[in-house]
């Protein structure tokens, strides 16, 4: 029953013109689908992008940081290890 209306079909623009149909319905299909995964991923890849650039000004935050800390052991004026000041 199901298949009647596709032999009917056949029979009227010819069963090239139907298979180019069946061709175009799947193609559509699998573009559509491509496009979301290309947004997706797109969309995936900016949070990335947010996420390393936070990253980035955490891991300068924490050198300067360090910077300072290897000043103040150089100069004498803390110690880090006996948590008090030496002058």
């Amino acid at each position: 029953m199901e298949f009647q209306f596709f032999i009917e079909l056949a029979k009227y623009i010819g069963f090239p013109a139907l298979l180019f149909v069946v061709f175009y319905i799947y193609h559509r299909s699998q573009t559509e689908i491509l496009l979301k995964t290309i947004k997706n991923m797109e969309e995936r890849e900016q949070k990335l992008n947010e996420y390393l650039a936070n990253q980035t000004e955490i891991l300068q935050w924490i050198s300067s940081c360090l910077s300072r800390m290897e000043y103040k052991i150089d100069i004498g004026m803390h110690c880090p290890i006996r948590k008090e000041n030496l002058r």
